[in-house]
């Protein structure tokens, strides 16, 4: 098509058309009014030939050809204008009546269809949907690092949150589009996450967004609540993100007008899920399509044995897992119609949780009802129906109402007891005495059985047999007299320990004395008291005398003694220099034990030293040594467990054994101990160690051990050459502020 348009003076107006496109006669051409072959008629008593600017039934005529889109408005150009709609073809004139009428149409015929172009080359294979990110097996909450995410679960239906980087795996920082996984106002589901193994998408799992997420440095903690997944994961597999975006809550709208009544629908296939009857009733797969049952009397039904793929071939083994979701007893309802005769129905609640097997599954029933028959192989419809978890507790209510009485009156505060069993009834209690419940219902106590009889309760003194515990329980006075016994004199101390000197023993019932000399324990030796040594007689030296009550104790020496020096008795009882170093060149044997004070040790669990050392000790064949410490534990009162641990160093070396004792943690007190190791040198670099600790408490006449323990023999490999032994103590606990009380340490070297 060619659209000419000429504007000028002489008003020349040319309309070209082609008479093989458009059905007109010939070419239209008005030009200073010579017409030939026009387009119409004059009907609006116009003719076309008259001028541009002519003056016609006091209207001016126009002279221009105008386009556009759609229908013109009539309020475009002046009269004998013509338009042309470049949509579809159509030609208008604006009449003497001023509005635009279609005179014809210009549009001609669709061309033929061109030849099909060349087959172009195949382009390169495209990657996998979605964001990449490398999976990772750690389920610990923290930074995934970098392209990575992980899950707080190792299974994956048991995951509930999703930690993920900022930064995908192709390293784009996506922390915006991150942030609108959560963004939907819709709180529970804000949108679906599908992860599957890229190049193997057979590998996946489903998610949803089920809250607000958890911005971190460099990642963020989703919620998630599990869907679905298959397949295996295997740490830094990769795989495809996709999250779809669950829409916004909308606003609500207007209610609409009720719209006309349709026509009536063709009838629909039944309702419900397809599957096919079968009537075998043993437990196993039904196979795929199918259901059956337990029993063909379907009032004796108990199992249903449902394929997880159903008669339309869908896989439904998720929606089939929803049927005993509920946390109400019975889970749901089931109907079983016969497609097409849905007269014929089974209705089953489901009584219980599922059975899980390959490929089909097994539910609980209880028979509701049924009507009609069925046969193997009939198609049906299954309908499930779930019944609503169970609700909470609800509030306790609250009212007044009556209740009958056997009386007609009553008694401030007195005691209405129910009557009979009815629960309705009361009646005033008639009971008299002391009072006794038993399993609710009151009775009269018995003296002497439900309480202590008046007769059982005497105050006169106790006799000389009574043990304390017998079945009359004295007075107080009774209770003192006993006690008087063991205290004479009142002071809180019993009379054995408190009016004799000496050890004491204790027998086989905790009862405690004086222990006997040569009896329960080995006697000083004869005439021993006349050589005892004193290691320092204030003057710097040992001085030679006899024992003259307790003020000094001294003993008899041959030739000088040092100061400082070790001293030994030779064969003749004498008291001799042994030299500077004990068990050295001198020819003595080592000993350490000057103790001038109590060593205290707090609250450490670092090996701290008695304040006794025994230096330039070296390890031989048969070497001996004996380690002992006496002194006092203070535990506090914690109920956190510790030991109370003690060791000997030989050097920097810890000698195994060591002693660890529990400390008891009812109480805080504090108990005496001691303890003892005895070394045996095996060779220059080994020795053997044993070792025991006792504790003590003293309570009134009986002395109880609370804490003992014996160290199993052991051998340590240690450094050879000159090495100092010392013995330390710690706790395992700092925390409840425990204390060692060092008293005395002895080191001392045997052969």
């Amino acid at each position: 098509m060619k659209k000419l348009i000429v504007s000028c003076n002489v008003a020349i107006q040319i309309l070209i058309l082609s008479p093989l496109s458009y059905g007109i006669g010939g070419t239209v051409v008005y030009d200073n009014g010579v017409s030939n072959n026009p387009i119409r008629p004059a009907a609006n008593g116009l003719p076309y030939n008259f001028p541009a600017g002519t003056l016609v039934g006091g209207q001016l005529t126009g002279s221009v050809w105008r386009n556009g889109i759609g229908v013109p408005s009539n309020g475009l150009g002046a009269i004998g204008d013509y338009y042309l709609n470049d949509s579809n073809g159509d030609v208008y004139y604006k009449g003497s009546g001023g509005t635009y009428s279609i005179i014809a149409n210009i549009l001609g015929p669709q061309g033929i269809q061109g030849i099909q172009g060349i087959q172009g080359t195949t382009g390169p294979s495209g990657r996998d949907a979605g964001l990449k990110y490398t999976f990772s097996t750690s389920i610990t909450n923290a930074d995934p690092t970098t392209g990575k995410f992980k899950f707080n679960n190792a299974t994956l239906a048991s995951a509930t949150s999703l930690y993920i980087s900022n930064t995908d795996g192709d390293s784009n920082a996506i922390s915006a589009v991150l942030a609108n996984w959560d963004s939907s106002t819709t709180t529970t589901a804000r949108g679906t996450l599908i992860f599957y193994k890229d190049t193997a998408p057979a590998n996946f799992v489903v998610f949803t967004v089920s809250g607000a997420r958890t911005d971190n440095s460099g990642w963020k903690g989703f919620p998630i609540t599990y869907v679905t997944g298959g397949g295996t994961w295997a740490n830094s597999d990769v795989f495809k993100v996709h999250f779809t975006r669950t829409g916004d809550l909308g606003a609500t709208g207007t209610t609409g007008t009720a719209g006309t009544n349709g026509t009536n629908g063709t009838n629909g296939l039944n309702a419900g899920v397809k599957y096919i009857y079968s009537n075998d009733t043993a437990n196993t797969d039904p196979t795929s399509t199918k259901l059956k049952f337990d029993s063909t009397t379907f009032s004796s039904v108990t199992n249903l044995r449902i394929s997880n793929t159903d008669g339309d071939s869908n896989a439904l083994s998720t929606y089939l897992s929803q049927w005993d979701a509920s946390t109400s007893g019975t889970k749901g309802t089931l109907l079983i119609l016969k497609d097409g005769l849905p007269a014929n129905i089974l209705i089953y609640n489901i009584s219980g949780a599922r059975t899980d097997n390959s490929g089909w599954k097994n539910f609980p029933l209880s028979y509701v009802a049924s009507s009609g028959s069925f046969t193997n192989s009939d198609s049906v419809r299954v309908l499930y129906i779930r019944i609503g978890d169970k609700g909470d507790t609800g509030a306790s209510g609250s009212g007044t109402g009556d209740v009958s009485s056997n009386t007609a009156s009553s008694i401030d505060n007195e005691l209405a007891l129910f009557s009979g069993t009815g629960g309705k009834t009361i009646k005033r209690a008639t009971t008299t005495g002391i009072l006794k419940l038993t399993s609710g219902v009151i009775g009269t106590a018995t003296a002497g059985t439900d309480y202590i009889a008046s007769t059982e309760v005497n105050d006169t003194a106790f006799g000389s047999g009574w043990d304390a515990v017998t079945t009359t329980a004295p007075s107080k006075n009774a209770i003192y007299d006993w006690a008087h016994t063991f205290d004479t004199d009142n002071d809180g101390k019993v009379n054995v320990l408190d009016t004799t000197a000496g050890l004491v023993k204790t027998d086989a019932n905790g009862v405690a004395s004086i222990a006997t000399a040569g009896t329960d324990y080995a006697a000083a030796p004869s005439g021993a008291t006349a050589n005892l040594p004193l290691f320092n007689n204030g003057s710097g030296g040992f001085t030679n005398g006899t024992r003259s009550g307790n003020t000094t104790v001294v003993a008899t020496t041959t030739g000088s003694l040092t100061n400082g020096n070790c001293v030994k008795i030779d064969a003749s009882g004498n008291l001799i220099d042994a030299g500077a170093v004990c068990g050295g060149s001198g020819g003595g044997l080592g000993f350490s034990g000057a103790l001038t004070s109590v060593t205290t040790i707090n609250a450490t669990t670092t090996d701290t030293t008695g304040g006794v050392t025994l230096t330039n000790q070296t390890a031989a064949n048969g070497s001996t040594w004996k380690v002992r410490a006496q002194g006092q534990y203070v535990n506090n009162n914690s109920a956190t467990a510790r030991n109370a641990q003690i060791s000997v160093y030989w050097g920097t070396t810890q000698l195994t054994p060591t002693i660890s004792s529990a400390v008891k943690t009812t109480n805080g007190s504090t108990w005496d101990f001691d303890v003892e190791f005895i070394l045996n040198g095996t060779s220059t670099t080994a020795i053997w160690a044993v070792g025991q600790f006792h504790g003590l408490a003293s309570s009134a006449n009986i002395v109880t051990i609370i804490m003992d323990a014996t160290a199993t023999p052991a051998s340590t490999t240690v450094t050879s050459g000159a090495q100092t032994i010392d013995l330390r103590f710690s706790m395992s606990n700092s925390g409840p502020t425990d204390a060692w009380k060092i008293n005395s340490v002895t080191i001392e070297r045997k052969n």
